[in-house]
């Protein structure tokens, strides 16, 4: 049997924008957080065989770091990275939301049944 722990990136420098491909790095906080998930684990007594990542560095700058502080092999996983959000990718969702609501109320509600313009599909 297997277990297969999933952690998302901490902070980011485009917060609260559909960023998908574009490649934001951590924030100082960003990074508090990742630690900080990353000492509650080993205190729990979580132990892991890999590291697979995103090759995004919101991504994969922690996850080379705890790579090699575990001693862990880290493994490039380019399928892990998020889809690429078309017309509305590195673009706040506030800014969004200000200029097509129908359109961005479609995709919260019916992600898999509404692309944003020029995306990759949820499904794809």
């Amino acid at each position: 049997m297997y277990r297969i722990d999933l952690l998302r990136h901490g902070a980011t420098e485009l917060s609260h924008t559909l960023r998908g491909s574009t490649d934001d790095a951590l924030t100082a906080e960003g990074w508090q957080q990742m630690e900080q998930t990353l000492d509650q684990s080993l205190a729990a007594k979580i132990r892991w065989d890999a590291i697979f990542s995103s090759p995004l560095q919101r991504c994969h700058a922690f996850a080379a770091k705890a790579a090699a502080q575990l001693d862990l092999p880290l493994i490039p996983a380019p399928l892990m990275q998020e889809m690429h959000f078309g017309d509305w990718e590195a673009v706040s969702a506030q800014q969004i939301y200000e200029t097509e609501p129908e359109a961005l109320e479609k995709f919260w509600l019916q992600p898999t049944q509404f692309t944003p313009p020029n995306a990759e599909s949820l499904l794809a």
